[in-house]
């Protein structure tokens, strides 16, 4: 047995105070675990700490309580047995701020051809499909027209 390979593709998405980062499947069934480690932008790097209840199948993990606006770097590696494998490429990523509530969250996703692609808050979604009368659901969009309103005779 030897020490895993390196991740490929690791990739990092911003939203409000964390970041989502994602890779492809190793296929390799002899690691126990994975390993992160982050730091701000230029900065030292934090010591690698295990991504809780990882292993083989792992490909996502979810750093949170980082700081809006400041940018982060992110490194994962996988460990087997026979010890720790080459570190992924550092990717990075910026929390934005942005609405509060309980569905205020908000994403940007970096396309390969370094374009940011926003996606809209769940509560701007709510109210905007609200205002102009879209149901959304099971199937495919339909308008819903609006009530009439009464006229009253005076």
């Amino acid at each position: 047995m030897v020490a895993p390979v390196q991740p490929a593709s690791l990739q990092a998405d911003a939203s409000i105070g964390t970041v989502s980062l994602t890779w492809p499947l190793l296929g390799d069934d002899t690691v126990t675990r994975w390993q992160v480690r982050q730091r701000p932008s230029g900065g030292s790097w934090d010591s690698w700490a295990d991504i809780p209840e990882s292993g083989a199948g792992t490909t996502t993990h979810l750093v949170t309580d980082l700081n809006n606006g400041t940018t982060y770097g992110f490194q994962i590696r996988a460990v087997n047995p026979d010890g720790f494998g080459a570190e992924s490429d550092e990717v990075e990523a910026t929390p934005k701020a942005g609405a509060t509530g309980p569905n205020a969250r908000t994403t940007e996703r970096q396309s390969p051809r370094g374009i940011t692609i926003p996606r809209v808050p769940q509560a701007e979604l709510q109210r905007f499909t609200e205002q102009v009368g879209l149901q959304l659901g099971g199937g495919p969009a339909r308008a819903t027209p609006p009530e009439p309103t009464p006229v009253s005779e005076t």
